[in-house]
């Protein structure tokens, strides 16, 4: 797939997409192997497509017989087209253990960002954690039933391309440092799940500072003491 990013004169992305995928696209792949250690994060509209439903299908399986942590972005940049896409999301959102997507993607979806209503709407457990991003307003969060507002710092970004992608690294970096599991998901308490998100905005906001839509190593480097308060 080829995928272009245009900026406009506030730094705001809009992206556009051309796929053309060949039918031997996995044969001879060769699986990861997976266990209760393992992350298995994906996301985007090619985990709808008919295409990839074999591979995705299968890795789904080996994540969950493993049970290995899973991490799903929407990133529903239109409409789904058909009944089998929307099945295909609910089945993606309830396999991952934390699902992030933006306000756009879920009031395309299920006409709300209310994250109360979409795990509603999706069928969502108690012990999946659902975070909602809001571009320049506060990132929400729900669960085990409870919603929660983080604030986001006020910047004029020079660039939101990639700002998505290193908020889900923010979230990643420091599951991995916590050593989240699936089977220790139920143990979140708020402080932890407000430094993981702390994490992931400034991790974004870091990105929107610059055009070359990666983190600085500052950033990367103050990661690195975050986990000593709660180790």
């Amino acid at each position: 797939a080829i995928a272009f990013a245009a900026l406009n004169a506030e730094g705001q992305a809009s992206y556009s997409f051309y796929k053309d995928y060949p039918g031997t696209l996995f044969e001879g792949m060769v699986f990861p192997k997976f266990d209760a250690d393992s992350c298995f994060s994906f996301g985007s509209m090619a985990a709808l497509e008919d295409q990839w439903q074999p591979a995705l299908e299968h890795l789904l399986k080996l994540t969950k017989n493993a049970g290995s942590l899973v991490f799903y972005d929407p990133n529903i940049r239109s409409g789904l087209k058909d009944e089998m896409a929307e099945s295909r999301l609910l089945r993606n959102m309830r396999s991952a253990s934390i699902i992030r997507g933006s306000d756009e993607d879920f009031i395309t979806v299920f006409e709300t960002a209310d994250p109360a209503l979409i795990a509603e709407k999706a069928g969502l457990r108690d012990t999946q954690l659902l975070v909602v991003t809001r571009g320049d307003k506060d990132v929400i969060t729900y669960f085990k039933k409870a919603k929660t507002a983080y604030p986001v710092p006020a910047l004029k970004p020079l660039s939101t391309i990639g700002a998505g992608d290193a908020f889900n690294s923010g979230i990643l970096s420091f599951a991995e440092l916590m050593q989240l599991k699936a089977n220790t998901m139920h143990s979140l308490v708020d402080d932890i799940i407000s430094v993981m998100v702390g994490v992931g905005v400034s991790f974004a906001a870091d990105v929107c500072k610059n055009t070359g839509n990666t983190i600085s190593a500052e950033i990367a480097d103050r990661l690195n003491s975050v986990r000593g308060g709660f180790s």
